[in-house]
């Protein structure tokens, strides 16, 4: 995790009990921003924002605490840290975890850069703008939703690496389409370590050559007993494994095909 640091000066005012809210003389705002982000430790409760540091030398009526996760002009995350009175002096506000939109990860099939911003502000009433007491921004990559980025959090205690593979696979397994026109409904055969298709009467290699082959042996890895693969038309796969669905991955040539263009 890196960290950022960021100061906001604005000009002296004084705040009068009845008035609007003037800017104090200065704000100070400290955040640790993780620099590599993904949806699925995201979904699954892991904090890519630590500690927040906020020095005010005067109170502020409403002060409003946000993280914001941009793409371009486009959010595709945000989170409320405070919003409410905040006292003069050194506050500290713990870890957060921004979720960031299922709609956009969908569409995300490598990393990306976008930008992490925590930002603290007066906000604008009727006829004024919002006045920006302080602001920290860090270019941040955001890994697509199917690598499995559980793997890389060093020291995470088992129980929690657990629940975080469970979650992840959960909500990453609702994104694959099933019922969409061109999916299909594979076997997965440990013996011969490739996928059969029932319809088509004919093994996924036969298609796909190697890439079938190298999928169903990752996939062997969560259903070493093979089972019943549901293959979407972008070619992303789920299994029912116990009482719910996992997330398989996708076949890697699916994308270079007519079948399994993108959208």
């Amino acid at each position: 995790m890196t960290q950022d640091h960021g100061r906001g000066e604005l000009e002296t005012g004084v705040a009068a009990a009845d008035e609007p809210d003037v800017p104090p003389a200065s704000a100070e705002l400290r955040a640790d921003i993780s620099d590599s982000w993904s949806w699925a430790s995201a979904a699954a409760g892991i904090p890519q924002v630590g500690r927040i540091e906020v020095r005010l030398p005067e109170t502020v009526g409403r002060a409003l605490l946000v993280v914001p996760v941009v793409d371009e002009d486009r959010e595709i995350g945000s989170t409320v840290v405070h919003d409410g009175r905040l006292e003069a002096g050194e506050h500290e506000f713990g870890s957060r975890t921004v979720p960031l939109a299922a709609a956009y990860m969908a569409q995300l099939d490598e990393r990306g850069a976008a930008k992490c911003v925590v930002e603290l502000t007066i906000p604008g009433g009727p006829g004024a703008d919002a006045v920006v007491l302080a602001r920290v921004e860090q270019e941040i990559d955001i890994d697509p939703r199917d690598m499995p980025l559980w793997d890389a959090t060093p020291g995470l205690p088992k129980e929690a690496l657990g629940l975080k593979v469970r979650i992840s696979n959960a909500l990453l397994a609702s994104f694959v389409r099933p019922t969409a026109p061109g999916s299909r409904v594979l076997r997965l055969m440990p013996h011969v370590r490739d996928l059969y298709d029932p319809a088509g009467v004919a093994l996924l290699s036969d298609e796909y050559g190697r890439s079938a082959v190298e999928a169903a042996g990752e996939w062997l890895q969560l259903l070493p007993h093979g089972g019943t693969v549901h293959l979407d038309d972008r070619g992303y796969a789920c299994a029912l494994r116990g009482a719910g669905f996992v997330y398989l991955g996708r076949l890697r040539s699916y994308a270079d095909s007519s079948v399994g263009a993108e959208d």
